[in-house]
């Protein structure tokens, strides 16, 4: 456990050089709900909505206060003139299998896009468990508990399998067992 937060404290301090990405972007974090806008401007209109404590890739461009971010969530790039945090905040995954969340079957980048060339933001390791929102083409964006987000690829997320429970046999009313729940990871 030390060894996987001490690489992803790595990977999230040194980052990694990825063509067209300048060397002075640093990950930040949304403190709460904020606004990206498509000039640096109040007035201009608005290109995505970042949800609390969600990732972002901040630029050194900051003209009139609003600095150039990319959000990996919704892959929209804008400007932003909110505070946000150097350090994510953690998140609460269930170590049981459970509906909504995966395993990491390989060790594997987390990307700040969708795509093969993107900027690395973070590590993870084979057997974390991560919550999976949706998935493009063949990556899905994942939460570590640790807070940090980002695209990975589909062949190194394995989905939970969670069995719901049976109450009673459905051409027999009365004739009712009581199965217990059972969890199982399922194998693509």
């Amino acid at each position: 456990m030390k060894m996987r937060f001490w690489a992803l404290l790595g990977s999230f301090l040194v980052g990694a050089v990825t063509p067209g990405v300048a060397h002075a972007d640093t990950l930040r974090f949304a403190s709460e709900g904020l606004y990206i806008f498509e000039r640096p401007a109040y007035s201009a209109f608005l290109a995505a909505r970042v949800q609390k404590n969600d990732v972002m890739v901040v630029s050194d461009d900051c003209p009139q206060g609003y600095c150039k971010v990319w959000y990996p969530r919704e892959q929209k790039e804008g400007y932003l003139n909110s505070p946000t945090r150097d350090w994510p905040a953690r998140v609460n995954i269930p170590s049981q299998p459970t509906k909504g969340y995966s395993r990491i079957t390989a060790t594997v980048h987390l990307l700040s896009r969708p795509s093969q060339g993107a900027r690395h933001m973070g590590r993870l390791e084979a057997g974390d468990r991560v919550k999976k929102d949706q998935c493009v083409s063949s990556y899905c964006f994942v939460t570590h508990e640790s807070g940090f987000q980002g695209w990975v690829g589909v062949f190194a997320i394995k989905d939970d399998l969670v069995l719901e429970r049976s109450e009673h046999f459905p051409n027999r009313s009365d004739f009712k067992i009581d199965l217990p729940v059972e969890s199982l990871l399922r194998n693509r």
